[in-house]
């Protein structure tokens, strides 16, 4: 089996708690992961938005995904962490207890939702449930983009997307090895980038959940990539095979300027682009 089959065949998520369920997100979803530092309360906003960061400047509406959910806030701790996601096209941050890991699921261990589970979280959140373990590990599995209704995306704090000033006490970090905190987002990137990335991971921070984050985008990019260029050298193969009249004939029909001094290959190249 390939491994463009593979990944087909199964989730990649980044897996976290909220009180005493796990729950996993797509890794295509989540941009980055940073720490729940000082966040600055919106008055007037709903109960389950805790306020706004700053996140390299520009302002971050923060939702308590437990409150969302209709679950007890659990207290601060260490161990919580910001899931910065894309809410259509709305970026925006996610508090969750703890950020556990990055893994892939293959689709035979993931089950449909049940209308209602346990701790009251409907399955309006909720694309499956993924079972591991024999069924001994159950991960509720949740779709960024079901979490608001498109109103309370456009109602959030911040939900222009403009460049603001830092709110006081607003506070954006990414820790490093040495405990020193970073506030530019070059640095930041620089940072990641450098750590090199696990396939996958158990006990893992959420710095290196960030990593692999990285990491996973950037192979999926590359392979998107390499398909598009598998896929162009393919019908390229096929349109040489043409005489050179009927490629002309397919190129005028297509719209495209060509003339009988081109090469069957100029020919092919322009029908290949404009498709």
């Amino acid at each position: 089996m390939s491994r463009g089959k593979d990944l087909e065949d199964e989730r990649q998520l980044v897996c976290f708690r909220i009180a005493n369920e796990e729950y996993g997100i797509g890794i295509m979803q989540v941009r980055e992961i940073i720490r729940l530092d000082s966040i600055t309360a919106v008055p007037g906003t709903p109960s389950y938005v805790s306020g706004i960061v700053n996140l390299r400047g520009n302002v971050l509406p923060v939702i308590d995904l437990g409150r969302r959910f209709g679950l007890e806030s659990s207290q601060h701790s260490e161990q919580k962490r910001i899931l910065v996601v894309e809410m259509d096209s709305r970026t925006t941050g996610l508090i969750v207890d703890a950020v556990s890991e990055a893994l892939r699921i293959p689709e035979s261990d993931i089950e449909p939702a049940p209308q209602i589970l346990s701790a009251n979280v409907s399955s309006r959140y909720i694309t499956g449930i993924g079972k591991l373990d024999g069924g001994n590990r159950v991960i509720i599995l949740i779709d960024a983009g079901s979490i608001l209704e498109q109103e309370e995306i456009e109602a959030l704090p911040g939900a222009d997307g403009r460049k603001q000033a830092p709110p006081a006490g607003a506070q954006f970090s990414v820790d490093d090895d040495s405990g020193q905190q970073s506030n530019s987002g070059e640095e930041s990137n620089a940072w990641m980038k450098e750590k090199g990335s696990p396939e996958s991971v158990t006990d893992t921070s959420a710095e290196d959940v960030t990593e692999i984050v990285i990491s996973a985008v950037e192979k999926i990019e590359a392979k998107k990539k390499a398909d598009e260029q598998a896929n162009r050298e393919k019908i390229m193969h096929g349109l040489m095979k043409l005489k050179k009249a009927e490629l002309l004939a397919k190129a005028k029909k297509l719209g495209l300027k060509v003339s009988t001094k081109m090469t069957k290959k100029q020919i092919v190249g322009l029908i290949v682009d404009t498709n």
